[in-house]
C-alpha cells in the first residue's frame, strides 16, 4: 500500500494558527495583560493583586495606532474627528481591591477640587482686567486647572490599552504579581 498515488492530498503538516482553537481567556505577555474582549479577569485587584471581593469598575477603553496623533499637528479638529472614525473600543471590567477603590476616588476629588477651585482665579483675573496683576492671576488659573484635570485623569488610570483589535485587548500598567498569576502567552 506504500504505492505512489499522484491524486492523493500531499501528507505534510500544515501550521494552523495557534491562536484559532482560544476561545476566551487572559495571558501575559512581558509586561502586558493579553485578554480577550469577552474574558472577565479574575477577582483580583490589577494593581496589587489582593481579593477584589468581587468589586469590578466597567470602563470603555479606545485605542488608535500612534501615528494619528500626528494630525495634531495640522489640526486638532481633524485630528479628533480623524481618531474618533479610527479607534478601536472595548469594555473591560477591572477589578480593584479596597485600597485602589479609595486612591482612585482621592485623585478624583483632588483632580476636581483643584480644577473648581481655579474658577475663582478667573473671576478675580477677569475683574482685574487691564491692572498689573491680571496676568499673573489668569496664568495661576490655569495651572490650577491643568494641575488639576493632569492629576485627576492620570492618578485615577487603572490601566492604559495599549492596542485593541477584532479579537484582542492589551493592556499596560498592570501590576506584575497580578500577571504572574496569568499563563504566558502562546508565542
Amino acid at each position: 500500500m506504500d504505492e505512489f498515488n499522484p491524486y492523493a492530498p500531499p501528507r505534510t503538516e500544515i501550521a494552523l494558527d495557534p491562536l484559532a482553537p482560544i476561545e476566551s481567556g487572559a495571558w501575559r505577555d512581558s509586561r502586558l495583560l493579553v485578554m480577550t474582549r469577552d474574558f472577565t479577569l479574575p477577582d483580583s485587584c490589577l494593581k496589587c493583586n489582593l481579593p477584589a471581593d468581587g468589586f469590578t469598575l466597567k470602563r470603555k477603553l479606545s485605542w488608535h495606532p500612534w501615528y494619528w496623533y500626528l494630525l495634531v499637528l495640522i489640526n486638532v479638529p481633524v485630528y479628533i474627528i480623524a481618531a474618533l472614525i479610527v479607534r478601536k473600543t472595548a469594555r473591560v471590567e477591572f477589578p480593584l481591591c479596597e485600597e485602589h477603590r479609595r486612591r482612585r476616588r482621592r485623585a478624583l476629588f483632588v483632580g476636581w477640587l483643584l480644577c473648581l477651585s481655579s474658577i475663582p482665579a478667573l473671576i478675580v483675573g477677569l475683574s482685574l482686567l487691564g491692572e498689573s496683576l491680571a496676568g499673573l492671576v489668569v496664568a495661576a488659573f490655569v495651572a490650577l486647572f491643568l494641575t488639576g484635570l493632569i492629576y485627576g485623569v492620570v492618578g485615577s488610570q487603572l490601566a492604559v490599552a495599549r492596542r485593541i483589535d477584532a479579537r484582542f485587548v492589551r493592556l499596560k500598567n498592570v501590576a506584575p504579581a497580578f500577571l504572574e498569576e496569568l499563563p504566558a502567552w502562546p508565542s
